[in-house]
């Protein structure tokens, strides 16, 4: 069958609606979404319900992107929120699915329940996790310590903690591998140290 004129046209042109369109939506899911964006929306109040009149204190909403999760073939918003609780850059994350529900990745965001605990919302500086340190005798030269802000991983206090490295010496594998280090973990509400442990020591 041969198309007139006006039917190749008409073709084309919805052709070029639907690809034009399909990019658009695509475009527009995967934009930065602004702070009233109703993901940020249930983010928002996902926070404010661990940590309660807090949050305006701690936390400040940064950026989101809504997208295809690869994972899980659905559409969700990822967003980001930088922890203001500490003179660090340290920020937050978690997803929001696009029924506006918090993703089961929630059981692992870097938030602590405040509302039970609220001691968790306060932090101590680096300078009185460092002065810990020195106080509990932390091996090698503190001009090497490098300290770090972080999530407790390992201790279960569902809280933040400095953690304080150093390296001691070379790996088993030398130039091929880690060299070898202790880490002083300290509660960063509380001050206590929480372990010390071997770091490093892998091999490539």
């Amino acid at each position: 069958m041969i198309l007139k004129p006006k039917s190749i046209a008409l073709v084309v042109a919805v052709v070029v609606i639907l690809i034009v369109g399909g990019v658009y939506v695509w475009q527009k899911f995967n934009n930065s979404i602004k702070v009233s964006h109703p993901a940020v929306v249930v983010g928002d109040k996902y926070i404010l319900d661990k940590v309660g009149s807090n949050y305006n204190k701690l936390f400040e909403y940064q950026e989101g992107y809504c997208g295809l999760n690869p994972n899980s073939n659905q559409k969700e918003c990822t967003l980001i929120y930088d922890f203001k609780g500490v003179d660090e850059d340290f920020d937050i994350q978690f997803s929001i699915t696009e029924n506006y529900e918090v993703t089961t990745q929630a059981n692992y965001i870097k938030i602590p329940n405040c509302l039970s605990y609220p001691e968790k919302c306060t932090i101590i500086p680096k300078s009185k996790a460092i002065k810990i340190a020195q106080e509990n005798k932390f091996e090698g030269d503190e001009k090497l310590w490098t300290v770090n802000f972080d999530w407790d991983a390992h201790y279960n206090t569902d809280a933040y903690v400095w953690q304080i490295f150093v390296t001691t010496g070379p790996g088993p594998c030398g130039k091929n591998g880690q060299n070898v280090g202790k880490v002083m973990i300290i509660s960063a509400y509380s001050g206590k140290v929480l372990g010390i442990e071997n770091t490093g020591g892998a091999c490539y």
